[in-house]
C-alpha cells in the first residue's frame, strides 16, 4: 500500500542541474534501507540545483516500508544511493491505515 507526504525539499547546489517533476529517487528513511519515492513539485514543474524550501508531494510505493520510520518535522536525503540531490523537511504525513500510524 503506497503513502503519501508533504514536505519541504532543498536541493544541493550543483551547478546548473534541473530536477523534473516526477522524480523517482530513493529517500535515507530507515537505517538499514533506501526507500524509493516519487517527488510531484506542488506550484511547478522543475527546480533547479541550490533551491531551497520547495513544497512537494512525496509518494512511497511500498509505504508499510517507511511509515513506522516518518516523522513530522524530520530530514531526510534523497537522491542516489552514492550521490545525494538534496534533503527533504516532512510537513504532514497522510494517514497510515495499513499499519495503524499517523
Amino acid at each position: 500500500m503506497s503513502i503519501s507526504i508533504k514536505a519541504y525539499v532543498s536541493f544541493f547546489d550543483y551547478g546548473k542541474k534541473i530536477y523534473h517533476n516526477g522524480l523517482i529517487v530513493d529517500f535515507s528513511i530507515r537505517e538499514d534501507m533506501l526507500n524509493s519515492g516519487k517527488i510531484e513539485f506542488i506550484n511547478k514543474q522543475t527546480a533547479l540545483a541550490g533551491e531551497n524550501k520547495i513544497e512537494v508531494k512525496i509518494i512511497f510505493a511500498y509505504g508499510e516500508l517507511v511509515c513506522p520510520f516518518l516523522k513530522k518535522g524530520a530530514k531526510y536525503i534523497f537522491g542516489e544511493p552514492s550521490f545525494p540531490y538534496g534533503e527533504c523537511e516532512v510537513i504532514k504525513i497522510f494517514p497510515c491505515a495499513s499499519v495503524g500510524v499517523i
